[in-house]
């Protein structure tokens, strides 16, 4: 804050010395434009006017040249020719440092425009050289993922088809192993079957047998009383008991085998 206050102080006088000066100047102007003014009025206005010549101001330029051409046509008026031409030649060499002075402005203004143009066009070019090389490097690390990701999914591509060979080998191999065990499996049901009907035959079979041993045996029976009876009277009953003696033996060693 006391910084603001003291450039305000600073420059406020120069601010009431340009106002106060540029307020006369215009006051010397509108004196310049009475017709009927005398020449040494515009003697004593061309004695003021030399303070503007010589700490001209380009605000105060215009004003300036207005009053010289104002000051030349009054001479003029009064017939002053001499003083008409050299004010007008002020008039003209004021111009000239005008223009001279605008040109230099312009070509400076110019100057500096190109030289920023030029600095904002190489600072753009630097930064489009950095986005280049910065998308060349994108690129390239781009390249190399995808020729990473192809190496990669080429190798997973192998060890998943080795996978599913394999599976399939595995598979084909458990097959077979459950054809061979269904296999196995029918034949021993066959055999189981076979043999069960087999047992229910042989269960039968064994029943009937038993039933005509004793059938026989009884019947062995009564044919040995019979013999005790006749024995005395035939001599071929001695034979006869002997046989069946021999018959009583194998019926009493089939039902073991059976």
């Amino acid at each position: 804050m006391k910084k603001i206050l003291f450039v305000i102080i600073l420059v406020s006088p120069f601010v009431f010395v340009y106002s106060q000066s540029l307020d006369e100047l215009q006051m010397l102007n509108n004196k310049s434009k009475n017709q009927f003014i005398k020449p040494e009025v515009l003697d004593q206005l061309l004695i003021a006017l030399r303070i503007y010549e010589e700490n001209s101001v380009r605000t105060q330029d215009t004003l300036l040249l207005n009053t010289y051409i104002n000051v030349s046509n009054a001479y003029i008026a009064n017939n002053h020719f001499k003083q008409a031409y050299q004010v007008f030649y002020k008039y003209l060499y004021r111009k000239e440092v005008m223009l001279s002075e605008y040109k230099t402005s312009f070509i400076a203004d110019a100057i500096n425009l190109v030289s920023s143009r030029q600095q904002k066009d190489e600072a753009e070019e630097m930064e489009l050289q950095k986005k280049l090389n910065q998308l060349k490097t994108d690129n390239d690390l781009l390249a190399a993922k995808r020729l990473a990701f192809k190496s990669n999914f080429s190798l997973a591509l192998i060890i998943l088809s080795s996978i599913f060979a394999i599976i399939l080998v595995i598979a084909g191999i458990r097959k077979m192993g459950l054809r061979s065990k269904l296999q196995q499996n029918r034949d021993r049901m066959k055999a189981i079957h076979r043999s069960a009907v087999l047992g229910k035959f042989s269960d039968g079979l064994r029943m009937e047998m038993k039933n005509v041993l004793e059938k026989s045996k009884l019947q062995t029976i009564e044919l040995r009383d019979l013999l005790k009876k006749q024995e005395h009277n035939f001599s071929p009953v001695k034979q006869a008991n002997q046989i069946i003696s021999r018959i009583d033996k194998i019926f009493e060693e089939l039902p073991k085998n059976l």
